[in-house]
Order: structure tokens, then C-alpha cells, then sequence
């Protein structure tokens, strides 16, 4: 089953202030003042991915002081729009229907391979988190039997409006041409104490044009598809028209605990799949921006994260998708 491929934006980033501002240190100073209260905003997460229907998610802005409960990630999300997505190339539009996961017809077991997909370890049946998204009307088809009647094409321009209220928001994406890579290979850890662990290297032949992008994810053995911590987008200013290797950083969950001994490697005996996508321009800059924002340190230079989102917040992402695997030798 297809999910999003990051944490939804508005819960991580009300998380990440709300514990921001309330941890205390010996070197802050209290401030008093009044705050205005700030507009609500929509965010979106959203994607279509090639041969796959589109998939958003919509969240609301919360204030830095107000209600926060991590423990209800339900309440962030934006019921009852009205959403539309249009393939601007074939003249093709449906409206989603929205889906929360305690709704679903699915197994516990498959639940729970959802919240992992978003970043959301543990998991208790009796206390789903109620996670929903829009999509197609028949996408529980598409989930059992991979087909339905709108899904991601090559070379099509996709436009998204969403209305709520008086709030309405519209963003535009493309899916590119497909650039499958050559292959995978495997080198030893440079330290030979690690000899249990490799890096695997991507073999890619880049166009001799500019403007073309990149987003990877890795999956090992039965995990979900995570992306790279430190930066999953990639230009090809430096790379145009080379065939080359290039090292494939282990994706992992925003939450996990990070080893230094063994971050971004893979382990003998892995099975690694590669998921590998091309992506517009705009769809680049959103998640570079977001992914070069200083990671929450004070003294970093601030970055303005640059949407594709008209009216909101987030991104509304295409993906030309290909999947690569190698079998590490043990």
C-alpha cells in the first residue's frame, strides 16, 4: 500500500515549536508581551505518483501557545473539503473522497504498516491514531486489485483546488519523464572493524540538459520507504551528461534513534529497494528549502521554506517513479 512519505507538515511543525518553546535552559530569558493570535492556515501534503492515484492530506495550523495534544493527531485534520484534482493534459478531473484510517477495511496489520509509513512507530489498536487523506472514489480497489479509473501519468500537468469554508487553495504539479538508474552495487564500510556494514552506490546516467531533478527513498528488507535524514532532493548541475556511481544514504524514520557507527549504511544480507523518482522544479525547491531549514538549531541561517501551495501551506508533489533492488552479499 502507497502512503505519504513524510510526517504530516502541520503535526511535525506544531510539534516541533510547541516543545521548542516550552523547554526551558539557563540560558533563556522570559519575555512577556502579548502575542495577536495567528491566521489558521491549511497545509497540504499531497502527491501522484506515477501509476498510482493522488493521495492529500490536509492539516490545519495550530497557535505556538494554544491546545496541543500529540496524543490526538486526529484533531489536526481538515474534515469535509471539497477537493478536486484535474490532469491539465488530458482535459481529465475527478473529486476525492476523504478516508480516516479507523474507517478503512483494512487489518490491524496493515494499519500498522501505514503509521510507519508516516513516521509513527508504535501502535495500538485500541488507539488508532485517526489519520485521514483524500483520494480517488474507488482507491480501496486500487489497494486490493492496483487498479482505478485516475492514477499518475508521464509528461501530465496535474492541478489541485481545495475549498473549506471561505478558505481555498490551489497548487500545480508535473509528473516528468521517468529516468530508471542503471543499477545498484555494493562497497565495504571504509572501516574494516565495521565489516558487517556497506554502502550501496546508485549507477546513473544523468541527461545533457539542465533542469532535471531528483527525490530517493530506501526500503530495507520488509521496512517502509523511508528518505535520507541529512537530504533526499537532488539537482543535476554538477552531474550533467556523466555516467556515474553515486553512494545511496540508508533512509530511516524522523523519529529514530541515529547510531554513528552505523548511520546511512546498509548491512550484509539486506535486501535494499530503491524507490527513485523524477520531480519537477517547484517540488524540488519545497523540499530542499524544508530540508536545508537549520533543523531546528537557533544559530543556523534561516531558510524560507518555498511552497508550491496557493491559499495554504506544504506541497503538492508528482512523482516519475522507478524502483531499483540489490541483495547484499553476506
Amino acid at each position: 500500500m502507497k502512503t505519504s512519505n513524510q510526517i504530516i507538515s502541520a503535526i511535525k511543525l506544531t510539534i516541533i515549536a510547541g516543545f521548542t518553546l516550552l523547554a526551558g535552559n539557563s540560558c533563556t530569558k522570559e519575555i512577556t508581551g502579548n502575542l495577536p493570535d495567528p491566521t489558521i492556515k491549511l497545509v497540504v501534503d499531497g502527491n501522484i505518483e506515477l501509476n498510482t492515484p493522488p493521495l492529500i492530506l490536509l492539516t490545519r495550523t495550530t497557535k505556538v501557545f494554544g491546545d496541543l495534544n500529540i496524543n490526538d493527531l486526529g484533531s489536526f485534520f481538515e474534515h469535509n473539503a471539497e477537493v478536486w484534482v484535474k490532469d491539465v493534459t488530458a482535459g481529465d478531473s475527478v473529486q476525492l473522497v476523504e478516508y480516516c484510517l479507523r474507517d478503512l477495511p483494512f487489518p490491524d496489520s496493515v494499519k500498522a504498516d501505514l503509521l510507519k509509513g508516516i513516521g509513527i512507530i508504535a501502535f495500538d489498536s485500541n488507539s488508532v491514531p485517526n489519520i485521514c487523506v483524500y483520494s480517488v472514489p474507488d482507491v480501496v480497489n486500487y489497494f486490493f486489485n492496483g487498479t482505478c479509473n485516475f492514477y499518475g501519468k508521464e509528461n501530465h500537468t496535474y492541478s489541485l483546488s481545495i475549498k473549506s469554508g471561505l478558505r481555498f487553495i490551489t497548487a500545480t504539479t508535473s509528473i516528468p519523464k521517468t529516468r530508471p538508474v542503471n543499477g545498484l552495487s555494493t562497497r565495504p564500510h571504509p572501516n574494516p572493524a565495521n565489516d558487517s556494514l556497506v554502502t550501496v552506490l546508485v549507477n546513473i546516467t544523468t541527461p545533457d540538459t539542465l533542469g532535471n531533478f531528483i527525490r530517493y527513498w530506501t526500503k530495507r528488507n520488509s521496512e517502509s520507504f523511508y528518505p535520507p535524514l541529512s537530504q533526499s532532493v537532488y539537482d543535476d548541475k554538477l552531474f550533467r551528461g556523466l555516467t556515474l556511481d553515486l553512494p545511496l544514504e540508508r533512509g530511516q524514520p524522523e523519529n529514530a534513534k541515529n547510531d554513528e557507527k552505523t548511520y546511512g549504511f546498509f548491512w550484509k544480507g539486506d535486501t535494499v529497494t530503491l524507490k527513485w523518482a523524477t520531480i519537477d522544479y517547484k517540488t524540488y525547491n519545497f523540499f530542499y528549502t524544508l530540508e536545508n531549514d537549520g533543523s531546528g538549531n537557533p544559530f543556523a541561517t534561516q531558510v524560507k521554506v518555498k511552497s508550491n501551495v496557493e491559499g495554504g501551506l506544504g506541497v503538492f508533489a508528482g512523482y516519475g517513479t522507478t524502483y531499483a533492488t540489490i541483495v547484499v552479499p553476506k
